[in-house]
Formats: structure tokens, C-alpha cells, sequence
């Protein structure tokens, strides 16, 4: 759906009525609205509001209805009969002029010379016809109506205005539709059946195109940028339901770490374009995703600001940045994460979950058997293959990046967990328990917590992820927002090698430069969370370095390395499947 824009859909479908002569039919009018109960679109100092008190969550529908005369159509009325707007600006040290626009959509069948398309204003009680609509008394068919001369812009021009200066303005608008009575039968036989007319209504202020404002947070995070196919949610505190991305929707000073999902296809229509607040259920949910916005980083001495020891590590600061900015505060660095193949990023999702599912058809949801044994080429190819035609999760080809996390990007999100924005500034948890829970359970499952940093009993799941500070505290954020099973669970394949030209590398043709991260020493690189930036051993974890026999990285641990697993622990691995199901690994897309 395009953010910002209405779509109204006429559509004519070949209907008997009893008692009629055989062969006459009538029209159905149907209005199909996406949104909430009241949308807001702001440009400047432009708003576009569309009223939909009436007929919020079920559209506006015409139904039984005849070709008409003007007469008859210029006053249809009531819910679900016409489609009412409001222009409200404040032109405080500018003035504007503001067209509204409606264009006809591809895949319209149904001719657009016996569309009546009928404007008016609204003033209390009293409805005037705007005069673009309307010619000698006449009201004018789609066809019949003036191209606009906007540059860039393309349909029918319907109203324009010019709001003076130091000017607070607001109009009231109707919109009708209906089928011209000069629509001719031939030979008895209706000749626009089951054909469809949709029209978007759009708006421009100064030529240029409202768009409805995203909500931004006060951190300075970039805004989300859900690629073809995501939902973005929240979670009501029983259910993930459709998030309304003009409203609070994420939230980083508070560990509200944005979320998205994909859902299976047999549900993904209606619930891509259902109302805000709407459950997505999980039983169609297939894939769970946060956001990692871009930053910069600082790790202050040996144990990051106000840190004591390994075991007691401290803040890793971190400041926002947005994509197009690569000039770094003095004293720290850009995250090399968001920087894809030479491409700077507004930031990364990363899977929420470790990968379960199969190999051919993977899910990242909780709740969920891990999936294991299998090599890092199994798990880059069927990362791959998630963006193939007619995947089940609604990916695009042609939207995003999507692949096997590289090592950079588990350093992403570890740092982002070591700041005030992670469990870290949780401040529900002190002392050893701002480290992430491990996944405790050695069955292997997704979202799993032991409700501490050890091991209390690995033979069943103690705390299921959604569980508030005992089920959560296993998250990045200590939250049900943040990314879980980077403690425990089972070792994480990520695409980091030492020297790719290494014959153990367990891959027969290696991918391009951008999907891994290629070591030549055993210096770990900045932002990697192993030994580059002084967070080698915090919280004890385990940090055993690659080599030329085992060259891939393994993290985050296993679910019985009690205290040795964590966010900064990384192990060593020879890249093909493990028989012990210790393995697995994690996704992540780039917008």
C-alpha cells in the first residue's frame, strides 16, 4: 500500500434482479479504504485528513445501484455513500497552493468516460460543487476532466486553492462517484460488467506529494524501513498486533526496539492492509524481525564506561546517526555494520529469533525447534533463497539484502545491548543480570530463558520469551522488543572467515565480498565484539579465536556453557554440520 494515499475502487459486476426483464443488470459501487479510523498526512505545513468516522475498518460501498443522472448522484449521502476530507494548513511564513489530485490506477477496466467523478465543499450545512468537476451543469466523467499540469505529477486535476500568507486554513470536501446514464447498452446487453475503476486521490502542497509523517523517537534513531512483505508491530501484552507507524511505535530510550513480521501467504493480503491494532496472529506469522538503527560507538578503557572488571563490564556509549552521515564524533567510530557492500545503510533487521523451521523452509519465530546440522553454505543458500519468486514469506527480490548474519552485524547488536539503549539501560536489572539470560534448554528451542545468566535446569524451557523480566531478560533489550537466543541456545554460524581462500572454508564457490566479513590475522576487526575494542572475556565469555583448521566463527555459545555464553562470546568452528544439533545460525536484511 502507498503511505500517504487513498484508493477508491468502482467496480461493475454483472448482477440478475428477480423480477426484471432477463438481461438487465445493475452496477455495484464498491470503496475499499486502507487505515485507521482518522489518517493524517503532513507536508510542511499541510495536512490531509480523511474523515472516516463513518465507515472505519469496512470501507464505503454503493451497492444496488443504477446508472444514474447527475441529479440522482450529486446526492447520494450517508455512510458508506460518499468520501469526506478535510485541507488543513498554517501557512506561517509561506504561502502555498495545494492541488488535489485524482489519478486512475493500472489494472482499470471499466471506460473512463462513464465514471462521474463529483467534488465538493462543505461549509456547515451548505455543499458547493467545485468547479473542475462540474461544466455547464454537467458533471464531468473521468475522461473529461483536466490533465494536470504539475511537473512530476500525473492524473486529473479536481480542486486547487492558493492559501495566502500567515494564513491558519481548513476545508471540508465530498467525494462521489457513480455510473454515467449515458452509459449505452448494445443490443440489450450491458457492456460494463465485471469491470473495475480505481482512483487514487492524492494531494500536493507546492507541487510536491503529502506523505503521511512516520513517528521518530527523540534518540535520533533512524526511522524503520520495512521492506516489501513486513508488517511493523507491537505487542499489546497478550498479542503482536499491527503497528500505526505515525503513532509510538518503537521507542529506544525505553528498550522499545522496532519489530516487524512477515505472515503466511493465506492471510498476508488482509493482514497487510488491515487497521492499525489488529492482531497479527502467530499461528501466520512466519518471520520476526528488529531494528538495528545506524550509530556510532565508543568503548571507554579496558571495561567501557562505568565498567569494573570483565565479569562487571560498563556502558558501551553510543550515538545515532542517520544514513547519510559517515563523519564520525571525535573519539568514535562509525559501526562498520551499516555499510553494506559499499552501500550506507539507515540500519539492519536482524532476526529475532535463531533460525528454526527446515532448511527449505525456514521460520524465525519463538516457541520454535532450532534448526540445526547443517553446514554455513546450507544456511547462506537458504538465507538466499528467502527473497526467491513466490517465497512464502512475501519478500521481494528487488527489496533489501536478505542473508546469513555477518560477524559485524552479531558486533551490532551486541554493542547496541552494551548501551543505554539495551538491556544494559534496562533499569530493571542490576548488577550481573544486565548480561542477556542464556537460552537454557537442551532440546533447542527459540526463546527459551533460564530467568538468570547460568544454567538453573537445562532439561525444560523455564521461561518462555514472553514472560515480563524472567522470559524478557533472555532479550537484547530485557524487553519482549529485543532479539532473544544470543546466549544459549545453540552456537550461531556467522559469516565470518579467516582467509576465504582457506581450503577448510566449506564453501565450494564463495559468495560476494559484501555477505562476510574475511580475517587475516587474529586480530578481531573494530565493531566485531571480539578482541578489537577491549570487549574480549566480558561477562567471562568464552573467546576462542579462528584458525587456519577451523576458520568460521561460532556465537553467542551453547545453552550448557552456563556463564561462558553470551552476546561477546565467540568460538571457533570448521564450517560444515555439526551431528551434535549445536549449530545453527541467524538472519539479517538490509534495507
Amino acid at each position: 500500500m502507498n503511505r500517504g494515499k487513498k484508493i477508491i475502487v468502482v467496480m461493475v459486476m454483472l448482477l440478475s434482479i428477480i423480477g426484471i426483464t432477463v438481461g438487465i443488470t445493475y452496477a455495484t459501487f464498491t470503496y475499499v479504504k486502507f487505515g485507521t479510523t482518522e489518517n493524517t498526512m503532513t507536508t510542511g505545513s499541510i495536512s490531509f485528513v480523511y474523515d472516516e468516522k463513518e465507515a472505519a475498518g469496512n470501507g464505503i460501498t454503493l451497492t444496488n445501484a443504477m446508472p444514474k443522472s447527475d441529479r440522482d448522484g450529486k446526492i447520494l449521502i450517508g455512510n458508506k455513500q460518499v468520501f469526506d476530507f478535510q485541507i488543513a494548513a498554517n501557512t506561517v511564513g509561506t504561502p502555498m497552493v495545494y492541488e488535489v489530485l485524482g489519478e486512475k490506477q493500472v489494472g482499470s477496466t471499466l471506460d473512463e468516460s462513464v465514471v462521474k467523478i463529483y467534488l465538493t465543499t462543505i461549509s456547515g450545512d451548505t455543499e458547493t460543487s467545485t468547479p473542475l468537476t462540474e461544466k455547464n451543469g454537467k458533471v464531468l466523467t473521468y475522461n473529461q476532466l483536466t490533465d494536470t499540469t504539475l511537473n512530476k505529477q500525473t492524473g486529473k486535476t479536481l480542486y486547487q486553492e492558493a492559501i495566502a500568507l500567515n494564513t491558519v486554513y481548513s476545508k471540508n470536501f465530498r467525494l462521489r462517484m457513480w455510473i454515467s446514464e449515458d452509459a449505452a447498452s448494445i443490443d440489450g446487453v450491458w457492456n460494463y460488467s465485471n469491470k473495475v475503476f480505481s482512483l487514487k486521490i492524492n494531494i500536493t502542497a507546492n507541487g510536491e506529494n503529502s506523505e503521511i509523517p512516520q513517528y521518530a523517537d527523540k534518540t535520533g534513531a533512524s526511522i524503520p524501513e520495512p521492506l516489501e512483505g513486513m508488517i511493523p508491530v507491537t505487542y499489546n501484552g497478550t498479542d503482536w498486533v499491527k503497528a500505526d507507524t505515525t503513532a509510538k511505535w518503537y521507542d529506544y530510550q525505553t528498550q522499545m526496539w522496532a519489530n516487524a513480521v512477515t505472515v503466511t501467504g493465506t492471510n498476508r493480503y488482509s493482514l497487510m492492509n488491515a487497521n492499525p491494532g489488529t492482531i497479527i496472529p502467530m499461528s501466520d506469522i512466519n518471520t520476526m524481525w528488529v531494528w538495528i538503527p545506524k550509530y556510532e560507538y565508543r568503548v571507554e578503557g579496558q571495561f567501557g564506561k562505568g565498567g569494573t572488571s570483565v565479569a562487571l563490564p560498563g556502558e558501551i556509549e553510543v550515538n545515532f546517526k542517520n544514513k547519510t552521515d559517515i563523519t564520525p564524533t571525535y573519539g568514535y567510530t562509525l559501526h562498520p555494520a551499516f555499510n553494506f557492500g559499499g552501500e550506507n545503510l539507515s540500519g539492519i533487521w536482524v532476526g529475532k529469533f535463531e533460525v528454526a523451521g527446515t532448511i527449505n523452509s525456514p521460520i524465525i519465530k519463538p516457541n520454535s525447534n532450532i534448526l540445526t546440522n547443517q553446514s554455513i553454505s546450507s544456511f547462506f543458500t537458504a538465507s538466499r533463497n528467502l527473497q526467491d519468486k513466490g517465497n512464502l514469506y512475501g519478500f521481494s527480490s528487488l527489496s533489501g539484502n536478505l542473508h546469513v548474519s555477518k560477524n559485524m552485524e552479531w558486533g551490532a547488536a551486541a554493542y547496541l545491548t552494551q548501551s543505554k539503549y539495551g538491556k544494559y539501560g534496562n533499569p530493571n536489572y542490576t548488577g550481573v543480570n544486565k548480561e542477556v539470560y542464556i537460552n537454557n534448554y537442551n532440546k533447542y528451542m527459540t526463546g527459551c530463558s533460564s530467568g538468570t545468566v547460568n544454567v538453573a535446569d537445562s532439561n525444560k524451557c523455564l521461561y518462555t520469551y514472553e514472560i515480563e523480566n524472567m522470559g524478557t531478560g533472555a532479550s537484547t533489550t530485557g524487553t519482549i522488543y529485543g532479539i532473544y537466543d544470543m546466549s544459549g541456545g545453540t552456537y550461531e554460524y556467522v559469516m565470518g572467515v579467516l582467509n576465504r581462500d582457506n581450503t577448510n572454508a566449506n564453501f565450494s564457490v564463495f559468495p560476494e565480498e559484501k555477505y562476510y566479513d574475511n580475517y587475516t590475522t587474529s586480530t578481531g576487526l573494530k565493531g566485531d565484539a571480539t578482541n578489537a575494542d577491549n570487549t574480549k572475556n566480558w561477562y567471562n565469555d568464552d573467546n576462542n579465536f579462528i584458525f587456519i583448521e577451523q576458520p568460521w566463527f561460532a556465537r553467542g555459545s551453547a545453552s550448557h556453557n552456563n556463564s561462558k555464553a553470551g552476546v561477546f562470546s565467540y568460538a571457533i568452528a570448521f564450517g560444515y554440520a555439526y551431528a551434535n544439533n549445536m549449530v545453527s545460525s541467524r538472519f539479517v536484511i538490509t534495507p
